[in-house]
Order: C-alpha cells, then sequence, then structure tokens
C-alpha cells in the first residue's frame, strides 16, 4: 500500500527538487555579477590611466578622484600601475614577467582582484560578458583583445607533437624565433590579431623542440590568432594600459 502524499508533503517534495536548481541559478547569477563587476573596475581604471612612449603607466589619481572613483578603486589603480610596471621591467630582464610576482604579494587589492578574476575564469557555468556588461569606452578592446573578465582565449592550445630531421630549420622556417626562458622558452611566433584594437605582435604561438620532435601551441583558426605574448617590450601599442597585467594573469591560470 502506497502513502498518498499530502498537499504540504506534496510541496515540500517539490522545494527539494527545486531547491539543487534555484541554488545553481542564484550561484550563475552571483557570479554574473562578479563579473560584471569585475570587468567594470578594470575600465573605471584605465580610464585614467596612460602608457608612456617608454611603456610607463601612470595612473591618475587626482582626477580618479575628482570624477568620484572610490578609495578602493582608486587603491587598485594605484597598485595596477605598480604591478604593471614591475612586469614590463621583469619582460626586459631576465627574470621575466614571472619576476614581478614578489611585488604583487605586497598589493594586497590587485591581489584580490585577480583572485575573484581566476575564481571567475574556473567556473565552467559561465559564458563570455554579454553587451549589458559595462566596460566603458573598451568594451570591444576588452571583448577582442581579451580582458580580466573576459580572457580570450580562454584556454592555451592543446600541443601538437611532430616529428623532424631538423627541428630547428623547421620552425625558424615556419617563422619562429628562439624565446628566452624568462618568457617560457622555445619558440614564439608572433601573431597580430585586430591590430586596429590590439597592436602589434601582441599574441603568438608557441612551440618547444625536445629532441627529434616539435611540439606546438598553433592558434590557426582561433580568435584572437594565439595567446597573450610575454615579450612585452617587443609588442604594442597595447591594447590598454593593464595590459601587461592581464598577460601575467593569463599566463599564471590558462
Amino acid at each position: 500500500m502506497h502513502a498518498r502524499l499530502t498537499p504540504i508533503g506534496a510541496l515540500a517534495a517539490f522545494a527539494l527538487v527545486l531547491a539543487p536548481s534555484s541554488a545553481l541559478a542564484a550561484g550563475k547569477a552571483r557570479s554574473a555579477s562578479a563579473l560584471a563587476k569585475l570587468s567594470a573596475d578594470q575600465a573605471e581604471v584605465d580610464s585614467f590611466s596612460r602608457v608612456s612612449p617608454t611603456q610607463v603607466v601612470t595612473f591618475d589619481e587626482t582626477s580618479a578622484a575628482a570624477a568620484g572613483m572610490d578609495a578602493t578603486g582608486r587603491r587598485l589603480g594605484r597598485e595596477m600601475a605598480v604591478f604593471a610596471n614591475a612586469v614590463v621591467r621583469g619582460a626586459m630582464s631576465n627574470r621575466g614577467i614571472a619576476g614581478a610576482a614578489p611585488v604583487l604579494q605586497r598589493l594586497p587589492t590587485l591581489k584580490s582582484y585577480m583572485r575573484r578574476a581566476t575564481a571567475l575564469r574556473r567556473a565552467s557555468s559561465l559564458a563570455p560578458p554579454r553587451a549589458r556588461v559595462s566596460f566603458g569606452n573598451n568594451f570591444w578592446t576588452y571583448r577582442t583583445c581579451g580582458s580580466f573578465g573576459s580572457p580570450r582565449p580562454t584556454v592555451g592550445k592543446r600541443w601538437m607533437t611532430f616529428n623532424s630531421n631538423d627541428p630547428v630549420g623547421t620552425l625558424r622556417s615556419w617563422g619562429y624565433h628562439s624565446t628566452p626562458d624568462w618568457a617560457g622558452g622555445g619558440w614564439t611566433r608572433d601573431q597580430t590579431y585586430a591590430s586596429w584594437v590590439c597592436g602589434w605582435r601582441t599574441f603568438r604561438d608557441h612551440a618547444y623542440i625536445v629532441g627529434s620532435q616539435i611540439r606546438e601551441q598553433n592558434y590557426a583558426g582561433w580568435r584572437p590568432r594565439g595567446e597573450p605574448n610575454p615579450e612585452l617590450w617587443r609588442v604594442g601599442p597595447w591594447p590598454y594600459s593593464s595590459w601587461p597585467a592581464y598577460v601575467y594573469w593569463w599566463h599564471r591560470t590558462r
């Protein structure tokens, strides 16, 4: 004999079924909200930052404050400029962009910002931000070239392996140049994608030689055409002022 479900029991059972999907929907809503805030924060900071001809980033805190940017936003702007410059200095030395890591430990607001960006990037349920997300005047730049709130590409390309009797000669014939260890080592082939917003050579394909084999990440057919190029001193103009910080973050979290 089966027990009949009372109206209250039926409602409780329905609630149990509904609860997981409701929690999932709420989680997605929170993630979307965090993504929008992340993107807006970057757009606000970049709108008050400038890059000099010698690739030094400065943040105009006075103008930002006059425009109503809150203390946390201004602190993020200061720290983003400090870190971007540290990444560039590392890229121009034998420390590489990874050499900026100790500097990041002294920048709590930016460190927290990057942690949120990483969590959102790894949330598989997230889709790229839609047009309703505010990027300020840099909307198409962020969407085209990549940003903390909309990383491009979203993942690194799968490695392909080829046999070669002359790996060095083969890679050079493919347009690759030898890459310093601090920029990932191996070999780099510069790629230019949407130069009018992303600049020149700001992306790359990447390869290594292992014995008589070539291991290659070839982003042909992807948009953008390559991963962010860590050889920052020889690319540009950068899509936006916080680009060096974004390139560091992309390579640390892909």
